[in-house]
Order: C-alpha cells, then structure tokens, then sequence
C-alpha cells in the first residue's frame, strides 16, 4: 500500500522529485567560448527567468557594448527646441547574452533591474547585491564573467550552481557558488548562498 502511494505522488502534477540538472552557461574549454542554453531560457517560466536575470547581474557573460550614437533629427519638428542633450545622443548600451536571454538588451538597465525587485521584492539581500551590478564588457582588463551555470528543479525550490571568475591585470580569482531559492506565489526567496570552491591564480 505504501509504495503504491509513493508511485501515486510521484506521478502527480508538481510532485515530481528533483530532475536532472540543466546547464545554462558552460565553456568547452576555460577561456574559450561561452555557451547559452537559450532554448531552456525562452521556454521557461517566469520566474525561473527572474532569477537567471538576478544571477546576470553578478558577472558578464560574453558582454559587448554598444556606443552612443548622434540621432537622427527632424530640422522642421515643432518640438527641435524642447529636445535636451540627452534626447539628441542613442544610450550606450550593454549588450550581455544571459541578460539578453531572458528579454534585456542592456545590462543593469533600469528596466532589468525593475523585473529582478518585481519577483524579489521580500529579499533585502538581493536588493542590496543589486547595486553592484556587473557591467563591464568582455575585453575590460577588470572585468567579472561567468564561467558556467546550471539549474535544478523540484517540486519546492529551484537550485542554481555556477562559477564566476574576477579578472585582473594581476590574475583570476575563481568562485564557486550554490544557491537555493523558494517560490510563494508570485514571490522568490533566496534561502541559502554558499561558496563551494575559491581558487586564486597570479599571472
């Protein structure tokens, strides 16, 4: 009676145990291309890709950024006069792929920052990590960027498992992190933040 049970609950909707992870950022080889699982991102829901949007804003991941450019402007539009300096320039931009991935053209943009508080709005510590946004493209000699990620799901929470590494004109320091959020209705929580590994290296 008690296995049949077990084989009843595992069989219904959103008590399926935790699946395999799946990797999100990963790199063939360290300094090689980094890869984007964007199928796994554009299918997921929501709030899935409110965390990755969270997690973007702690390292870069193959960033490129876009310079400000001169607009184009109507010499006969009534409104020439009320245009100020800014409106007369495009905003440079961050182009980051994960930030991208879940529907950001521009890293730590207000906007990207207003979908993370949206889901995380409970969670002081993730506000106050949010005012250090990474934003440093993938050719600064200062620069974070992240060297892979993956995700696993169950039935209570969401636990994502990634490496970062901080670059410098002195070396690397490489970290490793394991963290676990919960989900409460349209409501994430980060419940645990561990670092699992740290390596230094001198140039």
């Amino acid at each position: 009676m008690i296995s049949f049970l077990a084989t009843f609950l595992l069989i219904l909707p959103g008590y399926a145990g935790a699946q395999e992870p799946t990797r999100i950022l990963w790199r063939d080889q360290p300094r090689q291309q980094l890869h984007i699982n964007l199928d796994y991102i554009n299918n997921s829901p929501e709030h899935i890709r409110a965390i990755l949007a969270f997690l973007s804003t702690r390292g870069g991941t193959a960033c490129q950024q876009t310079e400000s450019n001169v607009v184009t402007v109507d010499l006969n539009d009534p409104d020439l006069l009320e245009l100020g300096l800014a409106d007369l320039f495009t905003p440079v931009k961050l182009t980051c792929e994960l930030t991208a991935g879940v529907g950001y053209d521009d890293q730590c943009s207000e906007d990207h920052i207003r979908f993370v508080k949206k889901w995380f709005h409970r969670d002081a510590a993730v506000f106050q990590e949010l005012d250090s946004c990474a934003r440093t493209a993938a050719t600064d000699n200062n620069r974070t960027v992240f060297d892979s990620l993956e995700i696993e799901e169950d039935a209570a929470a969401v636990t994502v498992r990634y490496t970062i590494t901080q670059w410098n004109p002195f070396g690397t320091k490489t970290e490793s992190f394991a963290d676990r959020y919960e989900l409460q209705y349209d409501t994430l929580q980060r419940t645990a933040h561990e670092i699992v590994d740290s390596n230094i290296a001198r140039f």
